[in-house]
């Protein structure tokens, strides 16, 4: 048996060793990790639910041990779907980086608990890992002392909304106006910030230049009209006038406010 134990080291080795010093080291301490993780003993309560006890919306110390494009090292996360009665969960990973926003990528302001500085959600990259990897995150309460650090429910419908459009398969509003109306534009811009990311069902009246919009989850339509610009132009420009508009620079924003009124009004 011990034969066997010194056989797999030395496979181990071989392939550890053969590697390049840099590459070696990180591949060492991914074993290690791994190895520390899931060594460690499945810990249930006398009711059998799996620990560490964690509820939807928490946030967690995960550590990963990816391939390639995987996640890999220390990240936070946050529960989203957890069953007690089984070890392994979902969760929605972070990074304190800055990130374009995205319907599934997006800011979420300062944690408490968390390094200072604005935290971002990556629903795009929500995945399945064990308790063997986690560790939940707290902070000392100046009233309620130590409690586990949470992510407020007012995130829950935008969490909803990005895995409509990245898993169901749904549009946003924002993508509909872009690739199915042609050049039309709407005639009051401040919808496009407050229904941007939403995922929607919608149709286009070419002939009345009208948009007929609703939730993907609501029955109640709305409708918006939509105006053409004064003189020809190509598709990419609308875009180009869109992005500038949903830029956080300011100039950006500006400039393509001055653009859709030279073409739109």
């Amino acid at each position: 048996m011990e034969a066997v134990q010194v056989d797999e080291l030395e496979n181990l080795r071989k392939i550890v060793m053969s590697l390049q010093p840099e590459q070696r080291e990180a591949i060492i301490k991914k074993i290690e990790l791994f190895a520390e993780c899931d060594s460690k003993d499945s810990l249930t309560d006398v009711n059998g639910n799996f620990q560490p006890a964690i509820s939807k919306l928490d946030f967690v110390h995960v550590d990963f041990t990816g391939v390639g494009g995987e996640w890999d090292g220390a990240h936070y996360g946050v529960v989203w779907n957890v069953n007690p009665r089984f070890d392994s969960f979902v969760v929605i990973p972070t990074t304190s980086k800055s990130r374009v926003e995205y319907p599934d990528v997006f800011p979420i302001g300062n944690i408490l608990g968390l390094p200072p500085g604005n935290t971002t959600l990556l629903v795009s990259d929500m995945t399945r890992v064990s308790r063997k990897r986690i560790t939940p995150v707290q902070f000392r309460h100046h009233t309620k002392g130590v409690i586990n650090t949470r992510l407020k429910k007012d995130w829950v419908l935008r969490i909803e909304e990005a895995i409509a459009v990245t898993y169901g398969g749904q549009i946003t509003f924002e993508r509909f106006l872009r690739d199915r109306c042609s050049v039309a534009m709407p005639s009051d811009l401040e919808v496009l910030i407050a229904w941007r990311f939403k995922p929607v069902i919608a149709r286009y009246d070419p002939k009345t230049q009208t948009l007929y919009y609703r939730l993907w989850t609501n029955d109640n339509w709305h409708t918006l009209q939509l105006v053409n610009p004064n003189q020809k132009i190509k598709k990419e420009m609308k875009s180009f006038i869109m992005d500038n508009y949903l830029s956080s620079d300011d100039t950006l924003q500006q400039h393509a406010i001055v653009q859709y009124n030279h073409l739109y009004k």
